[in-house]
């Protein structure tokens, strides 16, 4: 039977922050990702989710053949529109649809702070 092997200690500091940010109370923190599924005649579906951080609710959940950073901003918007309040910070990973020029001033306009997520990194930091 091999021996187990001791685990290497790391040395200097991590490029990935040790406070993640967390969602502190309801409507802090706004999270929205996308899945793709197929249906059976072989065609895409984009699946767009934006979900409440603190609650774990979940605000919108859109499926459509193409959703780009527009259709992102009227979902945004209709949230909006029926919660009756802002998120102080919107996560999101960098992808085309959620670092576009319209979604930055999305949340310049409603005074909403970005957290981009780089790829391969378990948190995000803010970006204002």
């Amino acid at each position: 039977m091999p021996q187990k092997r001791r685990k290497r200690q790391r040395r200097g500091e991590s490029t990935v922050p040790g406070d993640r940010l967390r969602a502190e109370r309801p409507d802090h923190v706004w999270a929205f990702d996308f899945q793709f599924d197929g249906t059976d005649d072989g065609r895409a579906v984009k699946l767009l989710y934006v979900v409440d951080e603190f609650t774990r609710e979940a605000l919108a959940m859109e499926a459509e053949r193409r959703i780009d950073g527009d259709r992102v901003l009227d979902v945004l918007d209709r949230i909006v529109s029926e919660r009756g309040t802002h998120p102080e910070l919107v996560r999101c990973d960098n992808g085309p649809e959620m670092t576009s020029a319209a979604l930055r001033d999305w949340c310049r306009f409603s005074q909403a702070g970005a957290a981009f997520i780089e790829p391969g990194s378990p948190c995000g930091e803010p970006v204002r």
